[in-house]
């Protein structure tokens, strides 16, 4: 179930910007608090899982934790989930790798396997892993034991009437949104060095203290968009240069330029006949 398009306009600019971390506390307090989404995940898992019967225990098997980047000698995991224990038995453990538009990492979905194996007979008795990504996200997913998309999760939030659920699912139809602008962003070397070299100029070229800018990072191909701020600028002004195509954009934060005036003019002198995006 979608969610209404006004609805989706009225709160958009409530919303932060998505990152993974954003899904990974979603999950976390769902788990956490909701045995009718427990019940929910595991259904989900059990439509598309490679071995059916690895998805195994169901939501009255007692309580259920969730803790985010649980960490051990084998890498993290974004999302660790035990339910189903008792007073005689280990719970079982679900492995979650939340994705958005990041690439894998190498052998990461093995990896994951490792850290379940770990823990096996120890920390849980069964475990299985999942990948929380988009549905066009295929990369390597069929190592995972199943994988949940996110537009399932969002549907599962978007019926349901009260506030807090409405909200998640608004982040959740962000989060499909910014996968569908640019699909899988893998680390590219050749960008990445590009980047670097861009931000170095900056660094040298513009005046310390009076510009935000910007700095060096991994980046993906066609990751060319590099955003400045003047630190005396009206919060959300700033300038975006698309630098593959040349493009330069002044973005206002409204539709009146009375108050940015002097901003208009300011960075006029700097670029000539700039393009003015409106939020």
């Amino acid at each position: 179930m979608p969610v209404p398009k006004e609805d989706s306009n009225k709160h958009g600019k409530l919303v932060s910007p998505v990152e993974e971390r954003h899904i990974d506390y979603i999950l976390e307090e769902e788990f956490s608090v909701s045995s009718e989404f427990l019940s929910f995940f595991l259904q989900q898992a059990r439509l598309n899982a490679n071995d059916k019967s690895r998805i195994v225990g169901c939501m009255q098997d007692g309580e259920c934790i969730a803790v985010r980047s649980a960490t051990t000698e084998k890498g993290e995991t974004d999302l660790l989930v035990k339910y189903g224990a008792t007073d005689r038995t280990l719970p079982i453990a679900i492995l979650i790798e939340d994705k958005i538009r990041a690439g894998f990492q190498p052998n990461q979905p093995k990896r994951y396997r490792e850290r379940g194996d770990g823990g096996k007979g120890k920390e849980w008795s069964e475990y299985w892993t999942c990948l929380v990504a988009h549905t066009k996200y295929s990369t390597d997913g069929e190592d995972f034991d199943a994988v949940l998309s996110l537009e399932s999760i969002q549907e599962y939030f978007a019926s349901k009437t009260d506030e807090r659920s409405r909200f998640r699912a608004r982040i959740l139809e962000q989060t499909i949104r910014k996968y569908e602008a640019t699909g899988i962003q893998i680390i590219d070397p050749g960008m990445t060095r590009f980047r670097s070299m861009y931000a170095s100029e900056c660094a040298r070229s513009l005046q310390p203290g009076q510009w935000e800018y910007d700095k060096a990072r991994d980046a993906w191909w066609d990751d060319t968009w590099f955003y400045f701020r003047g630190t005396a600028w009206p919060k959300g002004v700033q300038i975006r240069h698309q630098a593959r195509t040349g493009r330069i954009d002044l973005i206002l934060p409204s539709s009146d330029p009375t108050p940015l005036r002097a901003v208009v003019e300011q960075w006029g002198g700097l670029v000539p006949a700039p393009t003015t995006a409106w939020n």
